[in-house]
């Protein structure tokens, strides 16, 4: 502003106005509500971002483990208590929390062998993490039923929490509320997606199929996207684990399990007995041809001979198996087989054993999976005549007695079924073939069935029961005769006087003081018109004296109010009268205060009843006073139980009057000795025989026996057996000398020729070889039951 003189004047920036002020404070509250805004905003996405991807890791960590295991599972459990290792788990498992799924599967893997059984259990168990809950997963694996190796990883955190007022305890609680487990939801099902599986339904194919819900609290502020709680929502078809053959036109086997179609396990049964005679020379041909059609197959074979007793061919030991990839092996076995000879009886009995049990009756690690019985008879022994392993047991669980005793010349019944118990046993496990040869399998022989025995005990009737006559009846000299204090004593309401003549019985009684009963009782019994009658049971008592006793007392137990006390253990006794005794004797011991003793041996003795004799003998023998005897040769016998037969029999014999006695309800019948052997390798009177047609068997693969009236068919039918096994294979093995080759080598067969030189169309097969794995087999069908030429070609050499 200007100044009166004109001039403008100059002032400082001192403050603001009013107005200011009130502006500035609106404005600052604009921009304040914003940037709060922003914050609340960002701090809020930050815990929901956080909440997601702990979903997200959860989900993923789920979705690598548990959808495999559900595919593989053979079983289900979701009880909290279940745990994959048993009560007792490896050192370094900790097995925590509840089990909420567990699955359990086996497979089947490569041994040094045979295929060895692998049994896997996977828990995914709910256990506290810190304050919260987490996801674990327990995988526990057992190989042949050895102790289980386990590892275990948390593979979810932010596990549903237990709802409020729900108390967990770990291994009792089932966590429902976190993790689901249920049927599969029906893919017809057209509604909302909530109808399960009916397991109860013949039509669901997979039984074992399971669906998992999986709930995870991420810590957002929200469920879903939100980043809190989150079902994770699994489901798998289960597993139906199958056996592949290796001819089998239902799917492609896979390599490993296409070397069943010729390998395995293969034992063959070798009879020679000393029937065979001079043929022995045919059945070392046969062998040796059975055995060079498996040379350079992955066979391992075992061969058991037997006679009298069995023993393994080509060893000292119990059991030798030679691999047929193995050059030294098949030529030690060949060799091996010129040993065999013809001598002795026939023990079939004892072949199985040999082949399926060690010699301690354990069974042997490796079973076969095909055995061939050659025989050229029926059984004549069994283990209970001779063994080659006589600490195994001898008896099978079903005891058999009854039958004749084998002779090792003729046919035994008993002997059958000892080796056709073992035979059984391994069935459903493992194939036989058997292999009957010559006039003795094309004879006969007796049949028996039936009930073996059943058992009689008889006494006979001149038996009879003595006692020593020096037998003394004692009392001790602390028993006390006691009557209960709540006695009361009664005379007859139609007593009269004492001058007066009284009519029994009497039926109806007064009560009368203690004195005028006493004064008045004059014999033991009433007939005197005077009793006394127990209003109670007694709980507390008052000595009398025993003449008072003996009046009144009419019992020998206390139920009418009488009664003798023992008081103490007895040292001193009191001889007795036998009536005195008998009356108050209350038990068979001395613990009542009364026994009876033998003073010394006698050789007097007194006649008495089986009820006395029962009553008063302690012993089995006459030690005590007591026995029975035998009065002479018993013509007539009765039947008596199997206990009073062991109570009084003494000897072994008849000779003391007491004796068992058989009666055998066994019908015999005439069968065909080949029925026989069917009836033992089959378990019926058929079978599958095998059919020669122009000399060539044309059903080996299905045909369980033969039945060769002559010897010369033998080396044929065995070289059948072998060539159903592995004919139409052949077999690979690469090796660097004489060692397998450590790289994979691949096979793969090119142009196939029939026996007539025309080409054959049968499709491609690739065989791998490794250090695992030494051979492989190609599997070729043969229609014109010759030969086939095959060119078999090596690819990827350049790699090696």
């Amino acid at each position: 502003m200007d100044d009166a003189s004109g001039t403008r004047s100059r002032h400082t920036d001192a403050g603001i106005t009013i107005v200011e002020v009130l502006l500035s404070v609106v404005l600052m509250g604009i921009v304040s509500a914003v940037l709060a805004a922003t914050l609340v905003v960002t701090v809020k996405q930050q815990a929901n971002t956080l909440g997601r991807l702990n979903v997200a890791r959860g989900e993923q960590n789920i979705g690598i483990w548990l959808p495999a295991d559900l595919a593989s599972a053979q079983d289900i459990s979701t009880a909290p208590d279940a745990t994959p290792c048993g009560a007792v788990c490896p050192a370094g498992t900790t097995i925590n929390g509840s089990n909420a799924l567990m699955v359990t599967w086996t497979i089947v893997e490569a041994g040094a062998i045979a295929g060895v059984s692998v049994e896997m259990n996977v828990s995914y168990r709910y256990i506290r993490d810190g304050e919260g809950f987490a996801l674990e997963r327990v995988e526990c694996r057992s190989v042949d039923g050895a102790a289980p190796t386990c590892r275990q990883n948390v593979i979810a955190h932010d596990i549903d929490a237990p709802p409020v007022g729900t108390e967990f305890v770990a291994g009792v609680t089932a966590p429902t509320w976190a993790i689901q487990v249920t049927a599969p939801v029906d893919p017809a099902d057209t509604g909302d997606g909530t109808v399960l599986l009916d397991p109860t339904d013949p039509n669901v194919p997979t039984k074992n199929a399971q669906r998992v819900l999986v709930t995870i609290n991420g810590g957002g502020n929200s469920d879903g996207s939100g980043g809190g709680r989150n079902q994770i929502v699994l489901g798998a078809g289960g597993t139906q684990q199958h056996i592949i053959d290796g001819d089998s036109v239902l799917g492609t086997p896979t390599f490993t399990q296409a070397r069943s179609r010729c390998g395995g396990n293969i034992a063959i049964i070798i009879d020679e007995s000393g029937s065979i005679g001079t043929s022995i020379t045919e059945v070392r041909t046969a062998l040796t041809s059975f055995v060079n059609v498996f040379a350079g197959t992955p066979v391992k074979l075992e061969v058991v001979r037997f006679a009298t007793k069995s023993s393994v061919l080509g060893t000292t030991g119990w059991s030798k198996w030679f691999n047929m990839l193995d050059t030294s092996d098949v030529s030690s076995l060949t060799t091996a087989i010129a040993s065999l000879d013809s001598t002795g009886g026939t023990n079939w009995e004892d072949a199985f054993q040999r082949l399926f049990y060690n010699s301690d009756g354990t069974v042997q690690t490796i079973v076969p999976d095909l055995v061939v019985f050659f025989t050229d008879g029926v059984p004549t022994y069994s283990r209970l005549n001779h063994t080659s392993a006589p600490s195994a047991p001898l008896t099978p669980p079903a005891l058999l007695t009854g039958y004749p005793s084998a002779t090792g010349s003729t046919y035994n019944q008993e002997a059958w079924y000892r080796a056709n118990h073992i035979v059984q046993t391994f069935r459903g496990s493992v194939r036989f073939i058997g292999v009957g040869v010559g006039s003795g399998i094309t004879g006969s022989s007796t049949w028996l069935e039936g009930s073996p025995s059943i058992i009689h005990w008889e006494r006979g009737n001149n038996v009879v029961w003595e006692r020593n006559n020096n037998i003394t009846f004692q009392q001790g000299n602390n028993v006390k005769w006691q009557r209960g204090n709540n006695m009361v004593y009664e005379r007859g309401y139609h007593l009269v006087g004492s001058t007066k003549v009284y009519t029994a019985p009497f039926s109806s009684w007064i009560s009368s003081t203690s004195s005028t009963y006493n004064s008045n009782n004059t014999v033991a019994g009433e007939s005197d018109g005077w009793r006394t009658r127990l209003t109670s049971a007694s709980t507390s008592w008052t000595n009398v004296s025993m003449s008072t006793y003996e009046l009144s007392n009419t019992t020998t137990t206390s139920n009418d109010g009488w009664r003798t006390l023992q008081t103490s253990a007895r040292t001193p006794w009191s001889t007795v009268t036998q009536s005195v005794f008998e009356r108050y004797n209350t038990t068979s011991d001395s613990t009542d205060g009364w026994r009876i003793n033998l003073s010394s041996l006698s050789n007097n003795w007194t006649g008495i009843t089986q009820a006395d004799y029962e009553r008063y003998n302690t012993t089995s023998d006459s030690n005590d006073g007591w026995r029975t005897r035998h009065t002479g040769t018993s013509t007539s016998w009765t039947a008596v139980t199997e206990a009073d037969y062991d109570r009084y029999n003494s000897t072994g014999d008849s000779t003391d009057g007491w004796r068992t006695y058989e009666d055998s309800y066994l019908i015999s019948s005439t069968v065909a000795n080949s029925t026989i052997l069917k009836r033992l390798i089959a378990g019926n009177d058929n079978g599958v025989p095998a059919i020669s047609q122009s000399g060539v068997y044309v059903n080996a693969d299905q045909a369980d026996n033969y039945i060769l009236p002559n010897w010369s068919q033998l080396t044929e039918a065995l070289k059948a057996v072998a060539l159903a096994e592995c004919g139409g294979t052949l077999t690979l093995q690469t090796k660097v000398g004489t060692s397998a080759a450590a790289d994979p080598f691949t096979y793969q067969n090119t142009r196939t020729l029939a026996s007539n030189g025309t080409p054959m169309d049968t499709g491609l097969q690739v065989v791998t070889t490794t250090s695992a794995f030494p051979s492989g087999t190609f599997d070729f069908a043969i229609p014109s039951g010759s030969y086939v030429t095959v060119d078999i070609q090596p690819s990827n050499t350049s790699g090696l």
